[in-house]
This record gives C-alpha cells, structure tokens and sequence, in this order.
C-alpha cells in the first residue's frame, strides 16, 4: 500500500469530498497511512490522541515521529511509555537514547535498561519482576 494514497482517502472521508462523510473510514486510512510511514497521518492522530487523553496512543503516535530526534525525545518518550506499561517501547527508546546520548548519558541510560528490563526467550524486552 501507499501512504500517499491512504492519506488521501482519509482526507476524501474526513471532509466528504467526493465521498459521504465518514469520520470512522477517516480514521481507519488515517491509521493505515501512519503504518505505511506518512508523518502527516502519525501527527493527524497524536493530535486525537492528545485530545482524547488516550496516552497509549500518544506514545505509539510518537513513536512513529521520533526519527532524527535527540536522545533527550527519546528518553521523554521512553518515560511516557512506562506510564502506560508499553515495556518494549520503553526499553526500545531508552536504548535508541543510549545509541545517540554522550558519555555522560549512556552509563545511566544503559544502568536503567539493565536494572528495570531484561529480554525474554522470545527476543521481547519485559519488565523485571520485583
């Protein structure tokens, strides 16, 4: 599929140009478009993410827009992940964090991995049991 096209269906729905309007198949080619890498349908749906109050999909949405960002971003959104038990994610952009981060940083960064995750059987990284 292409993100182009699924971006242009979700604003055709979104808007009733050309097709009735329907919020819903908006938001389905909104989610595809995201998937498919479009940084215009990831910011489309943070914003009703942010709106609704839905962290869990605030961070999946922020996840898709973390390219090129600074390790600061990403240790924020590696916060914003623990807050909603995404563990994966959480351990995922703490590492990317560590990959970017100076001296200074990567010994804390890697110290958090090491004390609150650890990577199961299956290559998933969990939270430790306490």
């Amino acid at each position: 599929g292409s993100p182009k096209a699924a971006d242009y269906l979700s604003e055709k729905y979104e808007t009733g140009d050309g097709v009735p309007k329907n919020d819903d198949k908006a938001f389905e080619y909104m989610k595809r478009a995201a998937f498919l890498g479009s940084k215009i349908a990831a910011r489309k749906i943070l914003k009703i993410a942010e709106k609704k109050g839905d962290k869990a999909m605030e961070v999946e949405y922020k996840s898709k827009l973390m390219e090129g960002k600074e390790a600061k971003d990403m240790i924020d959104l590696a916060r914003d992940c623990t807050d909603v038990n995404k563990d994966e994610l959480t351990a995922f952009w703490y590492a990317m964090a560590a990959q970017r981060s100076d001296g200074s940083k990567l010994d804390k960064l890697l110290n958090i991995l090491d004390e609150k995750f650890e990577k199961g059987e299956d290559g998933i990284w969990k939270r430790k049991q306490s």
